[in-house]
């Protein structure tokens, strides 16, 4: 190969990989504008729906990015909650959500058909990936792993799918494979909503303490020490 080839093929590298650092720092600023902006016209909409308590919100103080953000999953707009919850900490936006486009539920494949899901998917820059092998979950965690290396916060709901909210799921291994690969500390978090007669239900809303992972201890077993805390996490009403 001549040296002019060389230098051209060098020169095309370089472009693509500056363009692609670009591509990251305008999804960056992009999903934190829409995040923060986002947050003044949910908040009175969700006041009408529910009485939110929060609890543990000074465990946040301590929280430096990249982190990954887990909780139980209730709802198909369970990511809006963390408006309550990051309220006040804007240094930890943006947090970016994993999702998926094919669900259990027949009423969100009607959204997803007719372009809902995609809008508020593409509104606040969530990120898919496809259901992978439970056995292998580290390979459908390449866009996770990028978003924590630009320094970026990622949110997981490890249950993989939308619980009746009485009770956890089974977590999924892909958030201790992901902690365990990248180094980074979990912030657990639950949701929790009780009926009380009124038209606003009450939610409870916990944060833990971000926990860093056992390097020693297998992913089965971090799996399950993830699980454990955020069911206590959920217990506390």
């Amino acid at each position: 190969m001549s040296p002019e080839i060389d230098i051209a093929t060098e020169q095309a590298d370089f472009k693509a990989i500056q363009s692609n650092k670009r591509r990251k720092t305008l999804i960056h600023y992009y999903a934190k504008c829409s995040q923060l902006i986002a947050g003044p016209f949910l908040w009175p909409i969700f006041h009408l729906l529910y009485r939110a308590e929060i609890k543990g919100k000074e465990n946040l103080k301590e929280i430096k990015s990249p982190i990954i953000v887990i909780a139980n999953h209730i709802r198909f707009f369970d990511s809006f909650f963390f408006r309550f919850v990051l309220s006040g900490y804007p240094r930890l936006l943006p947090l970016r959500f994993m999702a998926v486009r094919k669900f259990l539920s027949g009423h969100l494949n009607l959204l997803n058909t007719i372009g809902i899901i995609p809008l508020v998917y593409g509104l606040f820059a969530v990120f898919l990936i496809k259901k992978g092998d439970e056995k292998e979950p580290g390979k459908n965690l390449e866009k996770a792993q990028n978003i924590l290396d630009q320094g970026d916060n990622v949110m997981i709901y490890p249950e993989g799918k939308i619980m009746d909210g009485t009770k956890i799921g089974q977590f999924r291994r892909g958030t201790a494979v992901l902690a365990q690969t990248n180094y980074v500390p979990v912030l657990p978090v639950s949701f929790r909503i009780i009926k009380n007669g009124s038209i606003r239900k009450h939610l409870y809303i916990n944060i833990g303490k971000q926990i860093t992972l056992p390097e020693t201890s297998s992913v089965e077993e971090n799996t399950a020490l993830l699980q454990k805390e955020v069911e206590r996490l959920f217990d506390i009403v």
